[in-house]
């Protein structure tokens, strides 16, 4: 909640997911420019969804920003490759917003 409100400050369209499956769902339906996803999503996991992303070429380049918890840096989690950044929490927010815009202007969203 923190880092949607966080966006939304800013001037970001932020949708949020409870879990994978609800990622996915809301993914199908509209063209992200970012996707921040939880490292150890429910259902399916921010390696999940960076597989389905790379299974469509209008999906392949969205950048996406990895959170984790500390304690999942313990834990035999998969960390996608495939991520711009991965934020450890807790992070400043200042410091989410920094790695979103860094990570729309190394792939700027493609015209609709």
């Amino acid at each position: 909640m923190p880092c949607a409100r966080y966006l939304d400050h800013f001037g970001f369209r932020v949708e949020q997911a409870a879990d994978g499956n609800q990622a996915l769902a809301i993914l199908s339906t509209l063209q992200p420019h970012v996707v921040l996803a939880e490292l150890a999503l429910p259902a399916v996991s921010a390696a999940g969804i960076c597989e389905w992303l790379d299974r469509d070429p209008r999906t392949r380049s969205v950048p996406v920003i990895v959170l984790q918890s500390d304690f999942d840096a313990d834990q035999a989690v998969e960390r996608p490759e495939r991520a711009d950044a991965v934020l450890v929490k807790p992070f400043p927010l200042a410091t989410m917003l920094q790695q979103v815009r860094q990570a729309l202007r190394a792939h700027p969203p493609a015209p609709y």
